[in-house]
Protein backbone atom coordinates (compact mmCIF):
# COMPACT_ATOMS: atom_id res chain seq x y z
CA UNK A 1 0.00 0.00 0.00
CA UNK A 2 2.78 2.34 1.13
CA UNK A 3 4.76 1.59 -2.57
CA UNK A 4 1.36 2.31 -4.53
CA UNK A 5 0.79 5.58 -2.37
CA UNK A 6 4.67 6.79 -3.42
CA UNK A 7 4.24 6.20 -6.23
CA UNK A 8 0.91 7.84 -7.65
CA UNK A 9 1.84 11.14 -5.74
CA UNK A 10 5.04 11.26 -7.63
CA UNK A 11 2.92 11.09 -11.18
CA UNK A 12 0.84 13.75 -9.90
CA UNK A 13 3.55 15.85 -9.21
CA UNK A 14 5.01 14.82 -12.56
CA UNK A 15 1.55 15.47 -14.94
CA UNK A 16 1.12 18.73 -12.68
CA UNK A 17 4.62 19.91 -13.86
CA UNK A 18 4.13 19.16 -17.24
CA UNK A 19 0.36 20.24 -17.76
CA UNK A 20 1.85 23.74 -16.40
CA UNK A 21 4.54 24.07 -18.95
CA UNK A 22 2.30 23.43 -21.92
CA UNK A 23 0.38 26.39 -21.24
CA UNK A 24 3.59 28.67 -21.36
CA UNK A 25 4.81 29.83 -24.97
CA UNK A 26 8.20 32.12 -24.27
CA UNK A 27 7.78 33.66 -27.93
CA UNK A 28 4.44 35.09 -26.54
CA UNK A 29 5.31 35.83 -23.43
CA UNK A 30 8.58 37.33 -24.58
CA UNK A 31 6.71 39.32 -28.08
CA UNK A 32 6.80 42.94 -28.63
CA UNK A 33 5.28 45.19 -31.20
CA UNK A 34 7.27 46.91 -33.60
CA UNK A 35 6.80 49.65 -36.13
CA UNK A 36 3.62 50.40 -34.56
CA UNK A 37 1.82 46.99 -36.01
CA UNK A 38 -1.40 47.50 -33.97
CA UNK A 39 -4.03 45.13 -35.97
CA UNK A 40 -6.11 47.90 -37.46
CA UNK A 41 -2.34 49.52 -38.60
CA UNK A 42 -2.02 45.82 -40.08
CA UNK A 43 -5.12 44.87 -41.90
CA UNK A 44 -4.91 48.51 -43.59
CA UNK A 45 -0.81 47.55 -44.47
CA UNK A 46 -0.98 44.25 -45.46
CA UNK A 47 -1.49 43.15 -49.36
CA UNK A 48 -3.31 40.01 -49.05
CA UNK A 49 -4.81 37.75 -45.56
CA UNK A 50 -3.06 35.80 -43.36
CA UNK A 51 -1.71 32.35 -44.84
CA UNK A 52 -2.99 29.23 -42.78
CA UNK A 53 0.76 28.46 -42.11
CA UNK A 54 3.48 30.95 -42.09
CA UNK A 55 6.47 31.38 -43.86
CA UNK A 56 9.92 30.35 -41.51
CA UNK A 57 13.08 31.16 -42.52
CA UNK A 58 15.40 30.14 -40.38
CA UNK A 59 18.63 31.68 -40.29
CA UNK A 60 22.59 31.82 -37.73
CA UNK A 61 23.28 34.66 -35.81
CA UNK A 62 25.24 35.75 -38.39
CA UNK A 63 23.16 35.76 -40.98
CA UNK A 64 20.32 37.43 -39.07
CA UNK A 65 20.65 41.16 -39.88
CA UNK A 66 21.32 40.37 -43.86
CA UNK A 67 18.32 38.42 -43.98
CA UNK A 68 16.08 40.79 -42.36
CA UNK A 69 17.52 43.32 -45.27
CA UNK A 70 16.14 40.71 -47.95
CA UNK A 71 12.84 40.30 -46.56
CA UNK A 72 12.64 44.13 -46.58
CA UNK A 73 13.47 44.77 -49.84
CA UNK A 74 10.76 41.78 -50.73
CA UNK A 75 8.21 44.11 -49.69
CA UNK A 76 8.11 42.59 -45.99
CA UNK A 77 7.72 44.71 -42.89
CA UNK A 78 8.45 43.69 -39.54
CA UNK A 79 5.18 43.70 -37.06
CA UNK A 80 7.16 42.21 -34.45
CA UNK A 81 9.63 40.25 -32.43
CA UNK A 82 10.53 37.82 -29.80
CA UNK A 83 13.85 37.35 -27.81
CA UNK A 84 15.09 35.96 -24.80
CA UNK A 85 17.05 33.68 -23.01
CA UNK A 86 16.05 30.15 -21.57
CA UNK A 87 18.07 27.10 -20.23
CA UNK A 88 15.74 24.53 -21.98
CA UNK A 89 15.69 23.89 -25.86
CA UNK A 90 12.30 25.77 -26.96
CA UNK A 91 10.84 24.02 -30.03
CA UNK A 92 10.17 25.99 -32.81
CA UNK A 93 6.44 25.25 -33.17
CA UNK A 94 6.12 27.48 -30.59
CA UNK A 95 7.49 30.88 -32.49
CA UNK A 96 4.58 29.45 -35.51
CA UNK A 97 2.28 29.34 -33.10
CA UNK A 98 2.74 33.07 -31.91
CA UNK A 99 3.34 33.98 -35.53
CA UNK A 100 -0.23 32.64 -36.38
CA UNK A 101 -1.68 34.34 -33.50
CA UNK A 102 -0.36 37.71 -34.43
CA UNK A 103 -1.28 36.55 -38.29
CA UNK A 104 2.58 37.09 -39.85
CA UNK A 105 2.89 35.94 -43.22
CA UNK A 106 6.86 35.64 -42.33
CA UNK A 107 9.32 34.41 -39.34
CA UNK A 108 12.68 34.63 -38.94
CA UNK A 109 13.58 32.38 -36.24
CA UNK A 110 17.21 33.14 -35.34
CA UNK A 111 19.34 29.78 -33.92
CA UNK A 112 19.86 29.50 -30.30
CA UNK A 113 23.00 31.55 -29.26
CA UNK A 114 24.75 29.82 -26.69
CA UNK A 115 25.72 32.22 -23.48
CA UNK A 116 27.13 30.31 -21.03
CA UNK A 117 26.73 27.34 -18.28
CA UNK A 118 25.52 27.81 -14.58
CA UNK A 119 25.81 26.37 -11.85
CA UNK A 120 22.43 26.45 -10.01
CA UNK A 121 20.56 23.17 -8.04
CA UNK A 122 16.93 22.23 -8.56
CA UNK A 123 14.72 21.40 -5.70
CA UNK A 124 13.00 17.83 -5.72
CA UNK A 125 9.81 17.03 -3.67
CA UNK A 126 9.59 13.46 -2.34
CA UNK A 127 6.28 12.41 -0.97
CA UNK A 128 6.95 10.76 2.67
CA UNK A 129 4.80 8.49 4.46
CA UNK A 130 5.00 7.55 7.88
CA UNK A 131 2.83 4.88 9.97
CA UNK A 132 2.97 4.84 13.96
CA UNK A 133 1.44 2.42 16.09
CA UNK A 134 0.26 2.53 19.43
CA UNK A 135 -1.96 1.02 22.39
CA UNK A 136 -4.19 1.84 25.05
CA UNK A 137 -5.34 0.18 28.28
CA UNK A 138 -8.98 -0.22 29.50
CA UNK A 139 -9.99 -0.21 33.14
CA UNK A 140 -12.87 -1.14 35.39
CA UNK A 141 -14.18 0.79 38.34
CA UNK A 142 -12.33 -1.57 40.22
CA UNK A 143 -8.96 -0.61 38.37
CA UNK A 144 -8.70 -4.27 36.67
CA UNK A 145 -7.55 -4.47 33.16
CA UNK A 146 -10.33 -5.42 30.63
CA UNK A 147 -8.68 -4.92 27.60
CA UNK A 148 -5.81 -4.04 25.42
CA UNK A 149 -6.74 -1.76 22.18
CA UNK A 150 -4.02 -1.44 19.42
CA UNK A 151 -4.18 0.93 16.43
CA UNK A 152 -1.91 2.15 14.04
CA UNK A 153 -2.13 6.16 11.90
CA UNK A 154 -0.40 6.86 8.84
CA UNK A 155 0.71 10.37 8.26
CA UNK A 156 1.77 11.80 4.70
CA UNK A 157 4.15 14.51 4.30
CA UNK A 158 6.77 15.77 1.23
CA UNK A 159 10.64 16.62 1.73
CA UNK A 160 12.46 18.98 0.06
CA UNK A 161 16.18 17.86 -1.81
CA UNK A 162 17.95 20.32 -3.83
CA UNK A 163 20.28 18.32 -6.41
CA UNK A 164 22.93 20.28 -7.97
CA UNK A 165 22.51 20.85 -11.98
CA UNK A 166 24.26 22.94 -14.70
CA UNK A 167 21.93 24.77 -16.66
CA UNK A 168 23.41 25.48 -20.75
CA UNK A 169 21.28 28.85 -21.83
CA UNK A 170 20.83 30.79 -24.97
CA UNK A 171 19.57 33.44 -26.41
CA UNK A 172 16.61 33.15 -28.38
CA UNK A 173 15.14 35.37 -31.11
CA UNK A 174 11.87 35.59 -34.16
CA UNK A 175 11.07 38.69 -36.05
CA UNK A 176 7.41 38.44 -37.13
CA UNK A 177 6.41 40.25 -40.54
CA UNK A 178 3.87 40.63 -43.05
CA UNK A 179 4.11 41.42 -46.71
CA UNK A 180 3.10 45.17 -47.23
CA UNK A 181 1.33 47.05 -50.20
CA UNK A 182 4.43 48.74 -51.52
CA UNK A 183 3.33 52.51 -52.21
CA UNK A 184 7.21 53.93 -52.92
CA UNK A 185 9.32 51.15 -51.70
CA UNK A 186 12.08 53.55 -49.67
CA UNK A 187 13.17 53.02 -46.45
CA UNK A 188 15.09 55.96 -45.12
CA UNK A 189 16.98 57.55 -41.72
CA UNK A 190 17.83 60.91 -40.73
CA UNK A 191 20.63 62.52 -41.18
CA UNK A 192 23.39 62.98 -38.92
CA UNK A 193 24.30 66.28 -37.71
CA UNK A 194 27.66 65.64 -39.22
CA UNK A 195 25.48 64.79 -42.42
CA UNK A 196 23.76 67.77 -42.32
CA UNK A 197 26.62 70.23 -41.72
CA UNK A 198 28.40 68.65 -44.51
CA UNK A 199 25.15 69.34 -46.47
CA UNK A 200 24.40 73.29 -44.89
CA UNK A 201 21.14 71.83 -44.66
CA UNK A 202 18.45 70.80 -42.02
CA UNK A 203 16.43 68.94 -44.82
CA UNK A 204 16.63 65.85 -46.48
CA UNK A 205 16.67 61.69 -45.72
CA UNK A 206 19.02 59.12 -46.41
CA UNK A 207 17.67 56.25 -48.56
CA UNK A 208 18.86 53.42 -46.62
CA UNK A 209 16.88 50.37 -48.64
CA UNK A 210 14.70 49.85 -51.78
CA UNK A 211 12.50 47.39 -52.46
CA UNK A 212 12.78 45.46 -55.51
CA UNK A 213 10.06 45.87 -58.25
CA UNK A 214 8.75 49.06 -56.29
CA UNK A 215 8.51 52.66 -57.87
CA UNK A 216 11.45 53.97 -56.16
CA UNK A 217 13.26 50.55 -57.46
CA UNK A 218 11.59 51.07 -61.14
CA UNK A 219 13.09 54.97 -60.52
CA UNK A 220 16.52 53.54 -59.90
CA UNK A 221 16.29 55.59 -56.25
CA UNK A 222 19.73 53.96 -54.87
CA UNK A 223 21.11 53.42 -51.66
CA UNK A 224 22.59 56.66 -50.06
CA UNK A 225 20.75 58.98 -52.02
CA UNK A 226 19.68 61.81 -49.90
CA UNK A 227 15.61 62.49 -50.81
CA UNK A 228 15.35 66.65 -50.59
CA UNK A 229 11.60 66.96 -51.57
CA UNK A 230 8.55 65.83 -52.66
CA UNK A 231 6.52 67.40 -55.24
CA UNK A 232 8.68 70.75 -54.54
CA UNK A 233 8.16 70.32 -50.89
CA UNK A 234 11.19 69.93 -48.64
CA UNK A 235 11.49 67.02 -46.71
CA UNK A 236 12.10 67.71 -42.80
CA UNK A 237 12.65 64.04 -41.70
CA UNK A 238 11.48 60.20 -42.14
CA UNK A 239 8.20 60.94 -40.42
CA UNK A 240 7.58 63.88 -42.54
CA UNK A 241 8.07 61.95 -45.75
CA UNK A 242 5.88 59.27 -44.79
CA UNK A 243 3.08 61.92 -43.99
CA UNK A 244 4.03 62.96 -47.70
CA UNK A 245 3.67 59.56 -49.14
CA UNK A 246 0.07 58.74 -47.33
CA UNK A 247 -1.86 61.85 -48.65
CA UNK A 248 0.01 60.97 -52.63
CA UNK A 249 -1.20 57.34 -52.46
CA UNK A 250 -1.60 56.15 -56.35
CA UNK A 251 -0.49 59.59 -57.58
CA UNK A 252 2.52 60.64 -59.65
CA UNK A 253 4.73 62.58 -58.02
CA UNK A 254 8.30 64.61 -58.40
CA UNK A 255 11.21 63.55 -56.35
CA UNK A 256 14.36 65.29 -56.04
CA UNK A 257 17.55 63.93 -54.61
CA UNK A 258 21.07 64.55 -54.40
CA UNK A 259 23.50 61.61 -55.02
CA UNK A 260 27.55 62.37 -55.05
CA UNK A 261 26.64 65.91 -54.79
CA UNK A 262 24.63 66.32 -57.95
CA UNK A 263 20.56 66.96 -57.88
CA UNK A 264 18.80 64.50 -59.77
CA UNK A 265 14.60 64.76 -60.23
CA UNK A 266 12.79 61.85 -60.58
CA UNK A 267 8.81 61.43 -61.82
CA UNK A 268 7.66 58.97 -59.64
CA UNK A 269 4.01 56.55 -60.00
CA UNK A 270 3.36 55.33 -56.70
CA UNK A 271 1.40 52.27 -55.98
CA UNK A 272 -2.54 52.51 -54.93
CA UNK A 273 -3.01 50.05 -51.70
CA UNK A 274 -5.88 48.50 -53.48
Amino acid sequence: MKKHATKFIALAFFYAALSGCANNNPYTNYYSVLNGATPENITKTRSAPPPETPLVDNVSPEQGQERLDMWARRGYIAIGKSSFNSPQSIPEKFAVEQARAVKADLIVIRSPQYTGSYATSTAVVKPTISTTEGSALLMGASGHTNAIVKGTGTTLTTTTDYVPTTEHRADYAAVYFIKQTVVFGVRTADLTDKERQERQSNYGVKATMVADDSPAYNADILVGDILETLDNEKIKNSNHLGALIETRVGKKVVVALSRNGKTITKSIQFNSKT
